[in-house]
């Protein structure tokens, strides 16, 4: 059992659909402690708990770039392992290269 997931989307109208998902399917999810925030992954405040972080088609390009290297700092704060499970890894030249 996943103790808490939190889901980040930048559209509002995005996060309500998510939410709705999510009342659907509360019983086949991995967590009842769900929570849907409408900000930008990029400059959004991460709990220091946070042991995964799960991408399943994000952004490309620079925006990608720029959440890569916050993750990069937020394990160097937190002193942990983070581990990134990366869906559609578009940017897995970046990640790899």
């Amino acid at each position: 059992m996943v103790s808490r997931v939190i889901g980040v989307e930048m559209a509002g109208s995005l996060t309500d659909i998510a939410r709705i998902a999510v009342e659907r399917n509360q019983d086949k999810l991995a967590s009842v402690n769900v929570e849907l925030v409408t900000a930008d992954a990029v400059t959004c405040e991460w709990p220091d708990d946070i042991t995964l972080v799960y991408l399943y088609c994000p952004f490309v390009g620079d925006v990608f770039r720029a959440f890569v290297q916050r993750l990069l700092e937020f394990v160097d704060r937190v002193g942990r392992p983070v581990r990134m499970a990366y869906n559609y890894p578009f940017e897995h030249a970046y990640l790899y290269g």
